[in-house]
């Protein structure tokens, strides 16, 4: 899981690193806070798309949302990001609140 600026510009590296990786993740939240900078989906965009392109030049599983995973409160909005996720290229993902594990489960 890919946390702050300087692993960030390491993600290849990291990515191909050993056999036993298997997925790879920026999480939103405290990547956000190391940056100085809000977790939404603009703000976080760019730098998980970049994850995405590590991930799969390595041959690994790019998981997460293209947006924050705290923001659950709104489940229908939940469901759209985690689609629009999956559009982006993401295999799978993390969940933090129950009401989360049945909608990443069917998308």
């Amino acid at each position: 899981m890919v946390e702050t600026p300087a692993a960030f510009f390491r993600m290849p590296e990291i990515a191909m690193a050993v056999e036993r990786n298997a997925a790879m993740d920026i999480g939103g939240e405290d990547f956000a806070l190391e940056n100085g900078m809000e977790p939404t989906e603009e703000t976080l965009l760019m730098p998980k798309q970049q994850m995405i392109y590590a991930a799969r030049a390595a041959g690994i599983m790019p998981l997460g949302y293209i947006a924050s995973v705290a923001s659950f409160g709104d489940l229908s909005a939940f469901r759209r990001m985690v689609q629009r996720s999956r559009q982006f290229g993401f295999m799978g993902a993390s969940c933090i609140h129950p009401a989360q594990s049945d909608i990443v489960n069917e998308l």
